[in-house]
């Protein structure tokens, strides 16, 4: 087998190996002309030079294999780079069908972004100055299909009634005597006090209602059936039983207690002054026995030293008493007529408007 052909550099060679095979020629052809190359290289020589370092290369095996690996290598990396790399697979599962390693039992809260808002400023009533300093007197028929004959009705209006008709007003309802009419509390002067009270401050503004209730008829029915109802409509009456107060003189203070003991959810007072009662029916205390404690309205009893009915009334002061029902009473100088009932007057509405002070002052 023959020998493969080598092409080795010549010793002393190198910096002609870096020449080209034309500039070498060039030398060739420089040194045949020129006596300075005659020794010790001639043209042939060169010519022979050029010729051995410009013979092919020959690349071992090895290394030819592993060039090949290389640019195999390369072209594979850039070819991937060229190519889009997939994303995630985005699995859809329902949620029903969702289990968790670890099951967590807070449930999810949606955060707010809170947002200012401007206060609503809602528009206050406030009451125009009252400039009047008298109130008046109306006077009313009621005919209802309950009563055996008209209702004559006399309400006393407090000042500058018509002029805040936001208002609304506690009411006090004053019967007369047995021989007396709608009139006999106008007559006392019951309108001119209520006005210097309400003047000086001393009272809320208030409402009286002063009936006619005829011998025949029945108080109960007429009141509670019939006036009271009608007043509602006609008036601007507070509906809360802390403003409302009934009572009465003589036989009309039997009619208030009746009244008020049998319909404590209307009445939160009740005043009896020289009260014609001659004894003391045992319906009366299961009346008010029937009654809560914290329901039971107040009662004021007075009679004078010198009225006829005086025994009979200490006598049923002292049996509700014992029954332990407390009541405000006054025993004083007088007798049973008008004069005893003027001069008392205001210690009566002193009393009655004492509970709309103090309903006004804890009204939630």
């Amino acid at each position: 087998m023959p020998k493969a052909r080598t092409c080795s550099p010549i010793p002393g060679t190198r910096r002609l190996r870096t020449m080209s095979k034309g500039a070498l020629g060039n030398l060739a052809d420089a040194t045949a002309s020129s006596p300075m190359f005659a020794n010790p290289f001639d043209h042939a020589e060169i010519q022979k030079l050029a010729r051995l370092n410009h013979c092919p290369r020959r690349t071992d095996p090895s290394t030819r294999i592993n060039l090949v690996f290389f640019y195999l290598l390369l072209v594979s990396f850039m070819i991937a780079a060229c190519t889009a790399l997939p994303g995630p697979a985005t699995k859809h599962t329902p949620l029903e069908s969702a289990t968790a390693a670890q099951t967590s039992t807070r449930e999810a809260t949606t955060t707010s972004v809170p947002t200012i808002t401007q206060p609503t400023i809602f528009p206050t009533h406030t009451p125009p100055a009252c400039l009047s300093s008298k109130g008046r007197i109306e006077v009313h028929e009621i005919r209802h299909p309950a009563l055996i004959a008209p209702l004559r009705l006399r309400a006393y209006l407090p000042p500058c009634y018509e002029q805040d008709t936001y208002a609304t007003y506690p009411t006090l309802l004053l019967l007369h005597g047995l021989l007396a009419m709608d009139t006999q509390w106008d007559d006392l002067g019951v309108d001119e006090l209520a006005d210097q009270l309400i003047q000086s401050g001393a009272s809320p503004p208030f409402i009286i209602l002063m009936p006619w209730i005829r011998n025949r008829q029945d108080p109960l029915i007429a009141i509670i059936d019939v006036l009271i109802p009608y007043a509602e409509e006609q008036w601007r009456l507070q509906d809360d039983r802390r403003y409302w107060a009934i009572g009465g003189i003589s036989r009309g203070a039997g009619q208030a207690l009746q009244i008020g003991l049998l319909h404590p959810e209307q009445f939160s007072a009740i005043g009896l002054h020289s009260p014609a009662i001659l004894h003391v029916p045992e319906v009366l205390l299961q009346w008010i026995q029937a009654i809560e404690v914290e329901d039971r309205p107040a009662i004021w009893f007075d009679i004078g030293t010198a009225d006829s009915l005086q025994k009979s009334a200490v006598t049923f002061l002292d049996q509700f008493q014992q029954a332990g029902i407390p009541m405000t009473y006054q025993i004083n100088q007088g007798d049973h007529t008008s004069s005893y009932w003027m001069e008392h007057l205001p210690s009566y509405l002193a009393w009655y408007r004492s509970f709309w002070i103090t309903s006004s002052q804890t009204m939630p």
